[in-house]
């Protein structure tokens, strides 16, 4: 199978829970790294590289979750399932420099005063079946 088979959607939403005021102070967006969607990927591949741009000028917490299914109840760590065959599994999990677990479980915690990035790996060593994954993510100031 070649890259060419393998697709990936990308969903990418930004909420706000905290103060409604902040809706409109972030934007988030997902760029894939088509180059490393092969048939085998191995545990930490980049699949995908998220940027938030916030447009708060005070020091702010970030944090980055997902309402995807959890792997073993972790906070960073998502099965994504294939929209033709729930069966194809594809294991990830968020994170990147700067980013931390949240204390309170909600996701992954960045402290920042101007835009964000992370990353999307490959949560282990897996095959990618050709099929339909969609990644969804949010992002909120505490």
């Amino acid at each position: 199978m070649n890259t060419g088979f393998v697709r990936i959607f990308l969903l990418s939403i930004a909420f706000i829970f905290s103060v409604p005021s902040h809706a409109s102070n972030l934007t988030m967006r997902l760029d894939v790294k088509a180059e490393n969607l092969t048939d085998q990927i191995s545990k930490d591949d980049i699949l995908a590289v998220g940027h938030i741009e916030n447009m708060m000028s005070e020091k702010n917490k970030l944090i980055l979750s997902s309402d995807m299914e959890k792997i073993n109840g972790q906070h960073s760590a998502y099965i994504v399932r294939g929209k033709n065959n729930p069966n194809h599994i594809l294991m990830v999990r968020i994170g990147g420099r700067g980013w931390s677990p949240d204390k309170e479980g909600e996701g992954m915690l960045y402290q920042t005063d101007g835009d964000a990035s992370f990353n999307v790996y490959a949560y282990k060593n897996s095959a990618i079946y050709a099929d339909t994954y969609v990644l969804s993510f949010y992002a909120y100031h505490r």
